[in-house]
């Protein structure tokens, strides 16, 4: 009889126990999080980059077979440094509604949930815990590469 309690009481922790909990794969995303690969390139020479030229500045990349399924943000952070985050909330599965965005120069918004994070860090301010995925970034001359 008593067996038979502690399995039942096994068998509803196991079943609910993955409710409260909020799973993460090894980087630090939720475990939805799109599987992409990323090699692009960005000529920052280009009018649609010209916003990079300068510290702080920042830019999207469109979505595409090589820039993730719902595209980069670049940040400039520094004279020569440079950070890009994946456009995919790290903290919810995908929906139409939690594509990350660009706020007031300053902040990274995902409408879904209205979660915040520093533009320049992303380091989390409201709502999530964990900051946004991101990809390694080289520049050479005039041209900014991002693979993962």
């Amino acid at each position: 009889m008593m067996n038979k309690k502690i399995f039942l009481y096994i068998l509803l922790l196991s079943l609910y126990l993955p409710l409260f909990i909020q799973c993460e794969n090894g980087d630090k995303t939720t475990d939805c999080f799109p599987k992409s690969t990323i090699n692009y390139q960005v000529n920052l020479d280009l009018p649609a980059y010209q916003n990079l030229a300068g510290i702080n500045g920042w830019a999207y990349v469109p979505g595409g077979p090589l820039s993730g399924t719902n595209g980069l943000i670049i940040v400039r952070t520094g004279t020569y440094e440079f950070k890009t985050y994946d456009r995919n909330a790290p903290h919810i599965c995908p929906t139409a509604n939690s594509v990350l965005e660009v706020k007031d120069d300053i902040y990274i918004y995902c409408p879904e949930d209205k979660a915040k994070w520093i533009l320049t860090s992303g380091q989390p301010l409201e709502v999530a815990g964990i900051s946004p995925k991101t990809y390694p970034t080289h520049l050479i001359g005039n041209t900014l590469y991002i693979s993962y």
